[in-house]
């Protein structure tokens, strides 16, 4: 039988774990600094072996002298069955029982990343939010939260004037549809080396970058040039190649929250996030960004009242895991 969330044990562990990377923090239940986020750091995945090594290097690392630990509330980058999470862009199995066992929690509570990073929305400060354009999200309607990374997410959120109900999905793997010749030779030029069709992830998302680089260099898919970092470097130094890529980066990404903006039409507006989003930020053309998005011939005025917003908050996923870690709090409490 669990033991409740707010024991006699004085903290929590958060935690948003992604492809690359994984953010976690501790959560003191008890005390004057109750549901204050404590010693947030960023890891990178591949220096552990797997997540209990992350976890308990972290813990050593951060953890106060007395501690208790009483729960971890885990937000994962692939889809969560049965409180089981195989990550889709690292090799690592997360597994709620094994880490009650392994650290002797009363609870371990698994949710989508981005049903995370969708919670997080509604508390990020205003100044860490960019309008693209002159619309300003309602306050009630759909919400999209999407954001290129090691992979590409996505969720929603349907607000009241009360709250947000989040919702997580897998819809960055749906088909990815060209547009113009440009998008028609890299579709071509994919398909020549991969049996797979192409979604919107092969391209949208740090992998996908690097693919875009070795496209715009006229070398096959299977040819190993410049990592994500790297190309980013490369246009810092005004690298050809790499502006090229980032450019058509943009382009596909405006082309992925125009088709989103007809799926949902989401008044409350769609958030920009992710590793990748923030790195690329420097050669984002608001207008070019906006202008794109719109050209949706017959669609257009439709597409033209959606607010787009990009999020300049790293942490947005650990603020939603402390959302709902107090969710589950009051929930008990009940």
């Amino acid at each position: 039988m669990e033991k409740p969330i707010n024991s006699d044990n004085h903290y929590s562990v958060i935690g948003d774990i992604g492809g690359t990377k994984t953010w976690l923090a501790l959560v003191p239940l008890t005390g004057a600094d109750a549901w204050q986020m404590q010693s947030p750091r960023k890891c990178i995945n591949a220096d552990f072996v797997d997540l209990h090594a992350l976890l308990t290097t972290y813990l050593q690392q951060t953890a106060p002298i007395g501690y208790r630990l009483s729960s971890m509330l885990l937000a994962c980058a692939g889809p969560i069955k049965n409180q089981r999470c195989e990550l889709t862009n690292h090799a690592w199995t997360i597994d709620a029982t094994s880490l009650q066992r392994d650290f002797d929690l009363g609870q371990v509570i698994l949710l989508n990343d981005f049903y995370a990073v969708a919670k997080g929305i509604s508390l990020i400060d205003q100044t860490a939010l960019m309008p693209l354009g002159a619309m300003a999200p309602a306050a009630t309607g759909i919400k999209l939260v999407t954001g290129a990374g090691t992979g590409l997410g996505l969720a929603w959120l349907q607000c009241d004037l009360s709250e947000c109900q989040a919702y997580a999905t897998e819809g960055g793997h749906a088909s990815f549809a060209p547009q113009g010749e440009l998008q028609q030779a890299l579709l071509a030029w994919y398909l020549q080396n991969n049996q797979s069709t192409a979604c919107w992830e092969t391209f949208l998302s740090g992998p996908g970058l690097e693919r875009l680089y070795r496209f715009c260099a006229g070398v096959s898919d299977k040819v190993v040039l410049l990592s994500a970092a790297e190309i980013v470097a490369a246009a810092a130094q005004q690298d050809a190649i790499a502006l090229a890529a980032i450019a058509l980066f943009w382009e596909l990404y405006a082309g992925w929250v125009s088709d989103l903006s007809l799926l949902f039409r989401p008044q409350a507006g769609i958030y920009l996030v992710g590793g990748v989003t923030q790195h690329l930020l420097p050669w984002l053309n608001p207008h070019d960004f906006t202008e794109t998005m719109q050209s949706r011939g017959l669609m257009q005025q439709t597409v033209d009242t959606v607010p787009i917003v990009v999020v300049r908050n790293e942490q947005v996923g650990l603020l939603g895991a402390l959302a709902t870690l107090q969710d589950e709090f009051n929930q008990e409490k009940r």
